[in-house]
């Protein structure tokens, strides 16, 4: 099977709040241009950090909670506390999430970049 790029999501984080996405995985679209059948994610593993720097080592800036929720759908979850600690206002940060299939290596399958934004109400 030939090697696919990773998607691409740049989030936008207000810091202070909890923030969550999911990702919902499909087969590529069918020749009648219906979508394509879910992929199975379940007994598949799912890890996403939060980085200043691509390739940076050490302690990432946020680690999300990465739980399946369908049989074709993982949410990257942070809490307020990691937001609130990602605060730099208009700083960048990169982020992945990768996926293991049992047996095999970890594939990066969605990357980009995340910004945060104070939040007001104290």
């Amino acid at each position: 099977m030939a090697e696919q790029a990773p998607g691409v999501f740049n989030w936008v984080i207000r810091a202070g709040d909890g923030e969550s996405r999911s990702f919902s995985f499909y087969e590529p679209d069918n020749d009648d241009g219906s979508q394509g059948a879910e992929i199975v994610i379940t007994g598949r593993t799912y890890r996403a950090e939060f980085r200043t720097t691509r390739g940076e080592t050490g302690t990432a800036a946020a680690t999300a909670t990465c739980t399946i929720t369908a049989t074709n759908t993982v949410k990257v979850s942070l809490t307020s506390v990691q937001t609130r600690a990602l605060a730099d206002a208009g700083r960048r940060y990169f982020w992945d999430l990768e996926e293991t299939v049992p047996g095999n290596d970890p594939v990066t399958i969605i990357e980009g970049t995340a910004r945060t934004r104070q939040d007001t109400t104290r």
